[in-house]
């Protein structure tokens, strides 16, 4: 069982000014409101929330930037449940840009159910959003949405298709690739900007080329992804270079495949 989380276990910043009241209602057992007292202690980069719970007020935390983005307050009733009484969110735009009150809600639960809980529920994706912002969005909100728990039970019926994984593995480098660009061959640096997306580079238009080669000549071959990247229109510094970069790829691939 993990420990319980408190204020101290994390840097952390204080609710802003500009907040909001939720029209948040939901009443917990007392067996859900023990596991939602254990809180959330991050344990690797993809946890990107802290949440603690402190004087019966459940503060949720981004886990990168400190940021309280939201403050639930639990009262005791007299049957042994726990009901929520009040639900304030920042509303700090230099914080948060999300200004949608329904979403909120939609999201504070999922974070309870999902990472407090442990229940299998999905995600609210805003609807707004194509198929691969959806994937970028989730990923950035909540990232592998791992519980405060590994004795969660974990959903039997869902199955991961390899194209799925695939598409995972390729938004995923081009989520890194788009975070790391900004930063690349710069020297001591403190911190890094995950909300700041500064393009994809050529490694991830290397890859896209990888798999497009694959997928039209059924093989690997340098001369196949030299040409779909010359469909992409990427410039190098010197032919040579591209032929460096091309043959590392190709041997690369060839160990994926294996892999697979």
């Amino acid at each position: 069982m993990p420990s319980v989380a408190k204020k101290t276990d994390w840097k952390i910043e204080r609710m802003p000014a500009e907040t909001e009241i939720l029209d948040f209602q939901r009443t917990f057992s007392s067996q859900e409101f023990e596991r939602i007292r254990l809180g959330l202690i991050p344990r690797e980069m993809e946890d990107k929330w802290f949440i603690y719970l402190d004087n019966d007020i459940l503060n949720i935390h981004r886990s990168w930037t400190g940021y309280l983005m939201y403050e639930i307050t639990l009262k005791y009733q007299e049957d042994g449940t726990y009901r929520v009484i009040q639900a304030v969110v920042n509303r700090n735009t230099a914080q948060y840009n999300q200004q949608n009150n329904e979403y909120d809600i939609s999201l504070v639960n999922y974070l309870i159910d999902r990472l407090l809980l442990g229940k299998n529920v999905p995600f609210p994706l805003p609807t707004e959003l194509s198929v691969e912002a959806k994937a970028i969005y989730k990923h950035s909100i909540v990232g592998h949405a791992t519980p405060n728990s590994i004795n969660f039970i974990p959903d039997t019926n869902t199955k991961v298709d390899v194209g799925h994984r695939l598409q995972g593995c390729l938004v995923g480098g081009a989520i890194g690739d788009a975070v790391g660009s900004y930063y690349e061959g710069r020297a001591n640096i403190r911190s890094v900007e995950f909300d700041v997306l500064n393009g994809i580079t050529d490694d991830t238009q290397l890859t896209l080329a990888t798999c497009e080669a694959i997928l039209d000549s059924r093989h690997v071959s340098a001369e196949s992804i030299a040409k779909k990247m010359l469909e992409r229109k990427c410039s190098f510094e010197e032919p040579k270079q591209f032929l460096r970069i091309i043959n590392h790829k190709q041997r690369n691939i060839k160990q994926s495949i294996v892999l697979f």
